[in-house]
């Protein structure tokens, strides 16, 4: 008994202790936040209210006006930001080699979708392996012979075939970044 007479005049102490502080700061809570609301009421209707009336500028240009320029400082921002970010070795994307146009495109740092284009009318174009001649007695060399069907040229590769010449460029492209033979670009 002795102890539910401790518990019972505890928890009564608790309770209206809680009520004495929570009923104050519930009011406070509600004046703060509709002074807040009136503040806020104030100052859109006086900022309407200079719109909306006549002056020697109407409000809605100025306005109008203001978003134009925060608009241009916006894009003008934004190239300043692209030419000073300077390009990388992503950016590199299209060379010339053995007289054949050459794009690819870059996953992380490997080289993929190495297509060939004419250099003349930009075509995508097929290529044949002919067997040219016997070395030595040794083996078959091959001439592999890129064509363009639009305009009717011809481009001849001595010595290799498909897989090789594609391995080929792609060093050919990793050691012109790596020696900074591309001079706009930044070395991975």
């Amino acid at each position: 008994m002795k102890k539910e007479l401790i518990i019972g005049t505890i928890l009564a102490f608790i309770s209206v202790t809680i009520s004495i502080i929570i009923e104050p700061l519930r009011n406070f809570i509600i004046i703060v936040i509709e002074r807040v609301w009136n503040i806020i009421k104030i100052f859109f209707s006086t900022i309407w209210n200079y719109l909306t009336t006549t002056h020697n500028i109407n409000g809605f240009l100025i306005i109008l006006s203001g978003l134009i320029w925060l608009f241009f400082i916006y894009i003008f921002f934004f190239f300043i930001k692209e030419n000073l970010k300077g390009k990388t070795y992503k950016d590199y994307t299209e060379d010339t080699f053995h007289g054949i146009k050459w794009r690819w495109h870059w996953e992380d740092e490997e080289i993929t979708n190495l297509l060939y284009y004419c250099p003349t009318c930009e075509l995508e174009m097929s290529y044949r392996n002919d067997k040219e001649y016997y070395n030595y007695g040794l083996n078959w060399k091959y001439n592999m012979i890129f064509t363009c069907e639009h305009c009717n040229r011809e481009y001849p590769i001595m010595d290799y075939q498909l897989g090789d010449l594609l391995s080929l460029i792609k060093r050919e492209i990793r050691r012109k970044i790596r020696i900074g033979e591309k001079p706009e670009m930044q070395k991975p």
